[in-house]
């Protein structure tokens, strides 16, 4: 009878019916000069906050004026840096944008995870597998 039982990915038994949990994540420092690697991940209950968190996203894009939402992917460094934006859309609504972006995982209680890797720890190659040091360094930011 235990064998009918929902198991977790490494065979563990789950407890409850509601064990799905989506997690989005995103990285910075992928490129060999930067001084770290980091590795940020949000963590949404599928059963309780998804349909939460996706409705609390388009709310916020709402205010991504309508002629730059065609094609519009949130990047917040795009958001703030990028110069086509500027015409288009206030500097001071683009920072209220960013805010409210940033303030989702509070407003939804969402876990946070974050790893950082600082760079130049590793100074050759890795042979095995093949990998430059700042690409090891990214990996490392993934696996911690």
């Amino acid at each position: 009878m235990n064998n009918l039982l929902p198991k977790a990915l490494f065979g563990g038994l789950l407890w409850g019916d509601k064990a799905v949990r989506f997690v989005f994540i995103d990285e910075a420092g992928t490129e060999p000069s930067a001084p770290v690697t980091v590795v940020v991940g949000i963590i949404i209950d599928a059963d309780k906050q998804l349909m939460r968190a996706e409705a609390a996203v388009n709310e916020a894009l709402e205010s991504v004026p309508t002629d730059l939402r065609k094609g519009f992917v949130y990047s917040a460094k795009d958001v703030w840096n990028n110069p086509d934006y500027w015409e288009k859309w206030s500097r001071s609504n683009r920072l209220a944008f960013l805010k409210s972006m940033m303030s989702l995982p509070r407003r939804l209680k969402a876990p946070i995870t974050l790893s950082i890797v600082r760079r130049g720890l590793i100074k050759e190659p890795l042979s095995e597998p093949p990998m430059q040091p700042h690409q090891f360094e990214h990996f490392m930011a993934f696996a911690t």
